[in-house]
């Protein structure tokens, strides 16, 4: 899942646990828990990319 939000959305992002995870890939959480049921580990690549001097999580890539 990629979409790209303007400076302002991606810094207000930063007040939830999670950065963008949170705010987006919620939706993708139930499918996946129903399809594959509960994980045995959880690896998180949530990270904050700067861009734009926003300070919140807002990238999941793997880098």
């Amino acid at each position: 899942m990629n979409c790209f939000h303007k400076q302002p959305k991606r810094q207000w992002i930063a007040n939830f646990p999670g950065g963008m995870m949170f705010y987006l890939d919620c939706h993708l959480i139930n499918i996946i828990l129903q399809v594959k049921g509960v994980p045995l580990k959880i690896h998180p690549f949530n990270r904050c990319t700067g861009f734009e001097d926003v300070t919140g999580e807002d990238s999941g890539w793997r880098f």
